[in-house]
């Protein structure tokens, strides 16, 4: 009987302290899933978290005779929400020719709006707009959103693409992307009001083009700071070879000065090209931008951190700059995310060295040295098919684990399929059961109101939705109790996090309606 007891407790150990940067058994098979929509290519290109867990990735998928929107939504052990579209799935046509669907996002009120481009001269496959599509729930069209759930955006060129989206407090939808202007590409950014109407306080038409020197700019990524000002990463031509570029706007539209040089950075990594790809903002307001950079014979990821003003960060990495070698051959970043612990996620591709890329995974402490706690020596690469994989998004859950999403090609003869990996990132999981004190949370579930009690006093308290974005916090000092009202928030799951001397505990909570 000792023996069996010893056994099991070693058991518990393994699944509590299960090692971060190793894929996740308990989501699909072996920490993997796929999903084909069984006309052709469907590609993955972006992936959000519900608050109640679901996870929904966006992308593309050939009917046949060109592309739809399409969209996937997974419960939380990998398997298909049935209660979502069609068995999980839905496929949209916004125009009669190629509709590509880049980037999704996730209303407080639960709805999903995708954002890409569609074909409007497709005789000749040559003329975009920009394209946006809101659906409910339960995967249906929002029909008070534009024409029928759909808006389209003409900037006046040929060729325009939304390629990323951002929702801002108000509820107002941020999307940049590109716009061929004269011979080049120039960052492209609108405003939507929440019925899918440009905003007209957003530089008097709802939309925005940037230019930064005589070469072609792309966005590729925005974010919204606590303050209502945009930021909007990409890269930019400066004659001769491409550089991470930012541009950050007022909420009005115009340029910031107060940031770079007239609103707007570039950072050259060497001597030839780096590509920003995606950014995110640190609780301290720090910018975090990640792409690729290629060393002369191939690329590697590459990040830079930059201060409020637009300034690289000193202290991270080499003066505000990091690149990271995965394999011997090409590895593309092309997204980032920040833990709730401030360590910064990498996903991309990494070529395994047999003429296909798989997924991959860097993880960064907050001075930017890799953290070798994860994967191995802070990196991680999965293959899932026996072709190409790539990692195009990545989100964090409440619980820590990591979702990279993306496309598989599940045989080299096929057509890809929706893909996604989850990884346990070793955070939330374990100081869930560090039970350092004695915390009472009552009611739990609760319609909102909670009392959190302690034996011990605690410093300050965070409060994070499924999405690792904060709700709650509260600093203070000779505290064992405290009651706090986030009635104002939607149901669902909840990650209470208290601070001591002691360390740091996570709880759980649950707000019913």
């Amino acid at each position: 009987m000792k023996k069996f007891i010893l056994f099991a407790c070693c058991i518990l150990n393994i699944i509590v302290y299960a090692q971060p940067g190793f894929l996740d058994n308990t989501f699909g098979i072996g920490g993997k899933v796929t999903t084909d929509f069984a006309n052709g290519t469907d590609e993955g290109y972006s992936v959000a978290i519900q608050s109640d867990g679901k996870i929904v990735i966006a992308g593309r998928s050939y009917n046949g005779s060109n592309n739809d929107f399409a969209l996937v939504r997974y419960n939380s052990d990998g398997s298909l929400d049935n209660s979502f579209g069609f068995s999980g799935k839905v496929t949209t046509a916004v125009g009669s020719g190629h509709d590509n669907g880049y980037s999704v996002a996730i209303q407080s009120d639960g709805r999903i709006i995708v954002v890409g481009n569609l074909c409007n001269d497709c005789a000749f496959d040559i003329a975009y707009d920009f394209a946006l599509v809101r659906y409910n729930i339960n995967g249906s069209l929002d029909n008070s959103f534009g024409s029928g759930g759909k808006v389209i955006t003409d900037f006046g060129s040929d060729v325009e693409s939304g390629t990323s989206i951002a929702i801002q407090a108000d509820g107002k939808v941020v999307v940049a992307g590109g716009t061929y202007v004269g011979f080049n590409y120039d960052f492209a950014v609108a405003r939507y009001n929440s019925d899918g109407s440009l905003d007209n306080t957003f530089d008097s038409d709802g939309k925005v083009t940037t230019d930064f020197g005589s070469g072609g700019n792309y966005a590729g990524a925005v974010a919204i700071q606590s303050d209502g000002k945009i930021v909007v990463a990409g890269f930019s031509n400066n004659g001769s070879d491409n550089n991470f570029a930012l541009a950050r706007y007022n909420s009005n539209g115009s340029l910031d000065s107060t940031f770079g040089f007239s609103g707007k950075v570039t950072t050259d990594f060497g001597s030839s090209n780096d590509y920003g790809r995606s950014v995110t903002l640190q609780g301290d307001g720090k910018i975090v931008v990640a792409g690729s950079s290629y060393n002369g014979s191939s690329n590697d990821f590459a990040l830079a951190r930059y201060n409020n003003d637009g300034s690289l960060d000193s202290t991270f990495g080499s003066s505000g700059k990091i690149i990271t070698a995965i394999g011997s051959s090409s590895d593309v970043g092309r997204t980032v995310a920040i833990q709730s612990d401030d360590k910064i996620v990498v996903a991309g591709a990494s070529n395994n060295g047999l003429y296909n890329d798989d997924f991959a995974l860097v993880r960064y402490n907050g001075d930017g040295t890799l953290d070798s706690s994860f994967g191995y020596s802070g990196k991680a690469t999965t293959g899932i098919g026996n072709f190409n994989d790539e990692g195009l998004a990545v989100a964090i859950q409440g619980d820590g684990k990591i979702v990279v999403a993306g496309s598989s090609y599940i045989n080299n003869i096929g057509n890809p399929a929706f893909a996604a990996v989850r990884y346990d990132g070793g955070t939330v999981g374990i100081e869930e059961n560090m039970q350092m004190s004695d915390v009472n949370i009552y009611p739990n579930p609760s319609s909102g109101k909670f009392t959190l009690q302690s034996a011990e006093t605690f410093s300050s308290i965070e409060i994070t939705n499924l999405l690792g974005e904060k709700v709650y916090s509260t600093q203070f000092s000779q505290s064992t109790q405290l009651t706090i009202n986030l009635s104002d928030k939607p149901k669902g799951i909840y990650f209470v996090k208290f601070n001591s001397d002691k360390g740091t505990e996570v709880r759980k909570i649950i707000i019913q309606k």
